[in-house]
C-alpha cells in the first residue's frame, strides 16, 4: 500500500507509479495516459491556442500543456479490436507473431513506440525497428525520442543523446532504427522486431527481417494500412492463413461524438451536416446513391483518441 502522503500528492504518486511495470490493462491505460507525459503537440506544448475571442485553454492538455497518450478502449465495427487490447496483447508477449492493420493516421507507429519504449524500461528488451521506408522509420524513432526527451525518461539513456539511430537504456534495453532495406534486415539479432507500414515493404526484405528476432522473449510485430490489392499484406494473408491479425479503423480511433449530426462545427468555421455521416457514390450509369458511413450511430459508440 503507498504512503497515504504519496496518495495526495499527484505528482509523488505519479513519480512512484512511473517505476512500476503495469501488471493489468488498466494500468497499462493509465500509465499512457498519467505517467508517460509529453509536450502536447496540438497547442505545441504552450497549453493555449488564439480563438476569434481571445487566448483559450487547450482543450487535449487541459492547459498544462503536457498531455499523454489516449488510447481506445471499445471495438466498434465487427471483427476489430480496440487500440489498447491490441497494446495490451503486444506488451504481456504471448503473442510471438502479429499483424497490426489500422486506417492511415491511426497512431499505430505511435502505438509501436510505446510499446517499444516500455518494453525497454521495464522488460530490458532490445528492439530493432524497421520502416518500409526510412522515412517511416525516421517518423517511429522521433516518436521515441518524445518519450525519453522529458522525465521521466530523460535519466534512462546511457550516455545517449535523443536524435540518434541507436538509443541504450542504463538497465541495457536497446533500440535502433533501420530502413527497410535487404542489407538492414540481415543484421540485427533483437528480442523484438518491429516491421512498420508493411505493406509497402519488399516481401524478400520481409522475410528475411522476419528471422531476425532471436532468444525466449523473440517477438515479431508486424504494422500497416492495408490499402494495396496486390500487396504484402494481402500475399501473407493468403499465405498464412492462421497468423494473429488485429484489425482496427477511424471508428476504434475516433473520440466519442456529442455533437448534434446536423449542428456539427466544420473545419471551415461553419456550422453543419457532419461529414462522416453519409457520402455520395457514383454509379456505372452514372447516378449517384447515397452510402451511410457513420449514420449517426457508429461515432457515438468510439473511445479513442483523435
Amino acid at each position: 500500500m503507498l504512503d497515504q502522503g504519496i496518495e495526495s500528492d499527484p505528482e509523488l504518486l505519479r513519480s512512484a507509479l512511473a517505476m512500476r511495470a503495469p501488471t493489468t490493462k488498466e494500468e497499462l491505460f493509465w500509465h499512457c495516459l498519467n505517467v508517460i507525459r509529453v509536450s502536447c503537440e496540438p497547442c505545441g506544448g504552450t497549453g493555449s491556442h488564439q480563438g476569434p475571442f481571445g487566448t483559450v485553454p487547450c482543450v487535449r492538455c487541459g492547459g498544462e500543456g503536457r498531455s499523454g497518450f489516449r488510447f481506445g478502449r471499445v471495438a466498434v465495427c465487427p471483427g476489430h479490436t480496440a487500440p489498447l487490447d491490441v497494446l495490451w496483447e503486444l506488451w504481456t508477449g504471448r503473442l510471438k507473431h502479429v499483424l497490426v492493420i489500422g486506417n492511415r493516421a491511426g497512431g499505430k507507429t505511435l502505438l509501436l513506440a510505446l510499446l517499444e519504449y516500455l518494453k525497454m524500461k521495464f522488460q530490458k528488451y532490445t528492439v530493432s525497428h524497421m520502416g518500409a521506408v526510412q522515412k517511416q522509420a525516421h517518423r517511429a524513432r522521433d516518436h521515441f525520442h518524445r518519450l525519453v526527451a522529458e522525465p521521466p525518461g530523460s535519466d534512462e539513456l546511457d550516455g545517449a543523446e535523443p536524435g540518434r539511430e541507436q538509443v541504450t537504456f542504463r538497465n541495457g534495453g536497446a533500440i535502433e532504427w533501420l530502413a527497410g532495406t535487404l542489407a538492414q534486415a540481415s543484421g540485427p539479432h533483437p528480442e523484438l522486431s518491429v516491421l512498420d507500414e508493411m505493406d509497402e515493404a519488399d516481401p524478400t526484405v520481409r522475410q528475411r527481417f522476419l528471422k531476425t528476432p532471436y532468444g525466449p522473449r523473440a517477438q515479431f510485430v508486424e504494422a500497416t494500412t492495408h490499402y494495396m490489392q496486390q500487396g504484402t499484406v494481402s500475399l501473407v494473408l493468403k499465405e498464412h492463413p492462421h497468423l494473429t491479425v488485429f484489425r482496427f479503423c477511424i471508428w476504434e480511433t475516433l473520440e466519442r461524438c456529442v455533437y448534434d449530426c446536423d449542428e456539427m462545427p466544420l473545419p471551415d468555421g461553419t456550422v453543419g451536416r457532419c461529414p462522416l455521416f453519409e457520402t455520395e457514390e457514383i454509379q456505372a450509369d452514372g447516378s449517384i446513391r447515397i452510402v451511410p458511413l457513420c449514420g449517426g450511430e457508429l461515432a457515438r459508440k468510439s473511445d479513442g483518441h483523435i
